[in-house]
């Protein structure tokens, strides 16, 4: 993930070089028209791949949650016993 980064920072620095520069070159146009199409899509996989993760994050936290109070609510669980009380 992290080289991702890395490389799309660079693509987006390379946009905004060529983005300022004053040339009329239809070809650089169009390939930078390519490039930034392809930024915007990897940005928005990334987005979606982090949403993704949180919420497998959060289910899993979840499910951990629900077995720990099933543990807690089921007959007897955390109580003493009688004969438990009773030292030797």
């Amino acid at each position: 993930m992290n080289q991702i980064k890395s490389e799309f920072e660079v693509i987006q620095a390379f946009l905004s070089h060529i983005g300022t520069r004053k040339e009329n070159d239809r070809l650089l146009e169009a390939w930078v028209k390519q490039v930034r199409e392809v930024a915007f899509a990897v940005e928005d996989t990334m987005d979606q791949y982090i949403y993704l993760l949180a919420e497998r994050h959060r289910r899993r936290a979840g499910a951990s949650r629900r077995r720990s109070s099933a543990g807690l609510l089921s007959p007897g669980a955390g109580t003493a016993s009688p004969t438990s009380w009773r030292r030797s």
